[in-house]
């Protein structure tokens, strides 16, 4: 049996980020959407979150012991999207322990 490859939309949510902006460092949350390739939703969930961490990690000044916080809001089954999806969609993290 061969395994069925799906296109996924993956909607993730991240909070406690640390960033500067406009040379101030304050916590924000974001919002953003990854379609990866996979073989399932749980592979999906993984591969999106990896890309996300990977293009947040240059400008995240968050320590070890105080990194920022991902989780997957929906999974869904969607091959219109040709590429993977880049950036993300910041707002006030309220909540974060900076």
């Amino acid at each position: 049996m061969i395994a069925r490859v799906v296109r996924y939309k993956v909607l993730i949510e991240g909070s406690n980020c640390i960033l500067n902006v406009d040379d101030v460092a304050g916590v924000w949350g974001f919002f953003t959407t990854r379609w990866v390739d996979a073989l399932n939703p749980e592979d999906a969930k993984l591969k999106a979150c990896d890309l996300a961490r990977k293009e947040l990690g240059a400008h995240l000044l968050n320590s070890l012991a105080n990194p920022p916080h991902l989780w997957v809001e929906s999974v869904t089954e969607d091959d219109s999207a040709k590429t993977v999806g880049a950036g993300f969609t910041w707002y006030p993290d309220e909540k974060g322990n900076a």
